[in-house]
C-alpha cells in the first residue's frame, strides 16, 4: 500500500516528504537498504539521509535504488537524497570561515546520483 504523506517545496525544482529515512542503521546487506528504501517509497517518504561517515550507506543506497527501479518501479527521479561532507572538504572550497551553509547542490551526470548537502559546521 502507498500513502500519499504531505510533502513541501524543497527549492524550486521539487517537493519532499515531511519524514525522512536515515540509513545509518541500514548498512548490513543489500536486502536490508532494499527493505527499508521500499519501505520508505510505501510510506510516502521519498527523501533518504546519508554520510560517507555510515560506511558503506551511499553505495548501498546507489545498488539498492537499481535493483527497486528494475524490480518494483521504484525511480531515482523520485528521491531526494542528502549526505554530509567533511571539513577538510569545506577547507579546500574556501568555505570554512562560513558558520552554516543551509544548502550545497553538486550536480553530476544524469548517470551519478545528484546530492543536496545539508552543512553544518561547528
Amino acid at each position: 500500500m502507498i500513502i500519499h504523506s504531505k510533502k513541501r517545496s524543497f527549492g524550486k525544482a521539487c517537493d519532499v516528504s515531511l519524514f525522512t529515512l536515515g540509513t545509518m542503521r541500514a548498512t548490513e546487506s543489500l536486502d536490508k537498504m532494499n527493505y527499508l528504501i521500499k519501505s520508505a517509497h510505501d510510506a510516502g517518504i521519498n527523501h533518504l539521509e546519508t554520510a560517507a561517515a555510515y560506511g558503506n550507506a551511499e553505495k548501498l543506497i546507489g545498488e539498492s535504488l537499481k535493483e527497486l527501479e528494475a524490480s518494483e518501479n521504484i525511480f531515482r527521479k523520485e528521491w531526494i537524497i542528502t549526505t554530509k561532507v567533511k571539513k577538510a572538504l569545506l577547507i579546500k572550497l574556501g568555505l570554512v570561515h562560513m558558520a552554516v551553509i543551509n544548502l550545497l547542490k553538486m550536480q553530476l551526470t544524469a548517470k551519478y546520483l545528484v546530492f543536496a548537502i545539508f552543512i553544518y559546521i561547528f
